[in-house]
């Protein structure tokens, strides 16, 4: 199960494709693979057309961003919600992605580390961090699932988190 792919759905309505770009059509589909730390989105002639990942290094924006690793549930937020339009997804951490060997991934496997989770508000388009939730590790209390999990915006702006392997459901402000 090299990709694992975890999640896949339609992107739904959106205002970057009422403003002319193709690769948000509602019908095109946007998936996860979790070990390979890609997030896409399929057209409907079967091709990627967008992608974030597997290297967060290729651009300024996504080095600015950060290695996402072992990702559950992107989607585009809907439309009528706060940030509609923008992606969401649960940043696991943990180990996942492939490379070149490394002292810690010796075949290869598992090269990415990171011991705290995040949930990401994203602007597709240019990759902008627009929101973060993150406890990183040396703090009372650390915010990390390394599997499973997943967050999704409610309409009175705040954003509902599952801490999949900790078994917690909570909810944060935009000031979390």
């Amino acid at each position: 199960d090299w990709l694992h792919i975890n999640s896949m759905s339609y992107i739904g309505s959106n205002h970057w494709y009422d403003e002319g770009d193709e690769r948000f059509h509602p019908d095109n589909i946007i998936f996860s693979s979790r070990s390979a730390n890609i997030v896409a989105i399929i057209g409907r002639s079967g091709e990627i057309v967008w992608r974030m990942g597997p290297d967060f290094r290729v651009s300024k924006e996504l080095s600015e961003l950060g290695q996402i690793s072992g990702q559950h549930h992107p989607h585009i937020i809907p439309v009528g919600l706060p940030g509609a339009g923008n992606l969401m997804v649960f940043d696991n951490g943990g180990s996942a992605g492939y490379g070149v060997g490394n002292p810690g991934a010796s075949d290869g496997t598992n090269i990415v580390k990171r011991d705290y989770s995040r949930v990401l508000e994203i602007n597709p388009v240019t990759f902008e961090k627009v929101w973060e939730y993150s406890i990183p590790g040396g703090a009372d209390f650390q915010f990390f699932s390394p599997n499973v999990s997943s967050a999704q915006r409610l309409a009175n702006g705040n954003t509902l988190i599952t801490e999949g392997a900790a078994g917690r459901i909570f909810e944060v402000t935009e000031e979390n």
